[in-house]
Order: C-alpha cells, then sequence, then structure tokens
C-alpha cells in the first residue's frame, strides 16, 4: 500500500506516518540511487519509505532496538 508522506514545511520532518517513538526495522539500496527504509511505528503497522534520487547515505549508530526520534528529509541542493 503507498502512503503519501506528509512533511513539515518549517522542520522538513516527517509527520505522516507519525514514526516517533517507531523503529527503524531495516536499511536496502536496491538499485542505484535508491535507499528503502523499513520502519514500524509505535502500533507496530509496518511502512517501507522509499528514496529515489539519493546521492549520499549516512547511517550511524543504528542498533538493534534503537527508537526514533524523527525522520528528516533533505534535498540534494542543500548540500551542494
Amino acid at each position: 500500500m503507498d502512503v503519501t508522506l506528509a512533511v513539515s514545511e518549517k522542520y522538513q520532518t516527517l509527520l505522516e506516518p507519525n514514526l516517533h517513538d517507531g523503529y527503524l526495522l531495516g536499511i536496502g539500496l536496491p538499485l542505484p540511487r535508491r535507499a528503502e527504509l523499513a520502519a514500524a511505528d509505535v502500533a507496530e503497522k509496518r511502512y517501507c519509505i522509499t528514496l529515489d534520487g539519493v546521492i549520499g547515505l549516512h547511517v550511524g549508530d543504528f542498533w538493534e532496538g534503537n527508537v526514533m526520534l524523527d525522520v528528516t528529509v533533505s534535498r540534494a541542493s542543500k548540500y551542494g
């Protein structure tokens, strides 16, 4: 099922689905310039967030059981 993501214009943080206190379950790189993030909300509903046009991906401190604070979306132009 596809879900439209709602992103705050002011802070570029993901509003819907609400993943605050949810879990990042996995990260996949199935194709060049594509990343897929498997996540679950506090009710354990699962989502796959597909990011197309990815230029760079930095993941740090990714541990089993980590709880997400928020998801921030940035455009490539922000980084040059």
